[in-house]
């Protein structure tokens, strides 16, 4: 019984936790360029995301690369690519809590060669969730929708293969969720919430019977 009531309380603050949820669209377009050539980083950030790659030290600023709008391989969306295989590219937060991985597009990194990617991640409470997703050979993205198991992760990881199952990544959906608190603590916050509904309903009741007992 007792177990069936910490499932109860945990259900009602996720359902009230996504409700507070707030997306962000990393997309990218700050790395545009005009022209052939492909601008090398060490890594990314947006809105309080990171992404880095375990590569050598060595070979650090050159990380990460961007097609230019006019490369033969450009996708039609600035997008991001891992620049060496076997390297692995890991998504987090600049602030290391919680996050929920929402949507990606992959695509081939070369017109043609198409392949496939692992996503796996790390979550917050401990283990793991992973999805394969198959892209290619259009240079056309696939969208990818990641379900509620890849919800409060520390991290996301995934690898870089070798050149002829090489990816680039785009308009990445991220959500800050908050954690699920201790029992005891989600108790009182839905407790609260229920004495404020209580309390309201009855201060309307009590409005509503001396109106009532004035009118004629």
């Amino acid at each position: 019984m007792e177990n069936g009531v910490r499932m109860v309380w945990a259900g009602l603050f996720l359902a009230f936790a996504s409700a507070c949820a707030r997306a962000t669209v990393i997309d990218f377009e700050t790395l545009a360029h005009d022209d052939d050539s492909v601008v090398s980083i060490r890594s990314f950030e947006h809105d309080g995301y990171r992404f880095t790659s375990d590569i050598d030290p060595v070979l650090a600023d050159t990380a990460f690369g961007s097609w230019g709008t006019l490369a033969p391989d450009f996708n039609g969306s600035t997008a991001l690519f891992n620049s060496f295989a076997g390297a692995a590219t890991t998504l987090s937060r600049v602030d290391d809590r919680p996050f929920r991985l929402a949507a990606m597009s992959v695509g081939p990194l070369v017109a043609g060669i198409g392949g496939s990617v692992t996503f796996v991640g790390d979550l917050a409470t401990g283990g793991q969730v992973s999805r394969t997703v198959d892209f290619g050979p259009d240079l056309a993205p696939v969208q990818v929708a990641f379900d509620a198991a890849f919800s409060g992760l520390s991290e996301v990881s995934w690898v870089q293969e070798s050149a002829v199952q090489a990816h680039q990544f785009d308009d990445v959906v991220v959500y800050d969720v908050p954690a699920v608190p201790e029992v005891a603590t989600a108790s009182l916050l839905f407790g609260g919430l229920c004495t404020l509904a209580l309390l309201g309903s009855r201060r309307g009741r009590r409005r509503v019977s001396v109106s009532s007992h004035v009118l004629p």
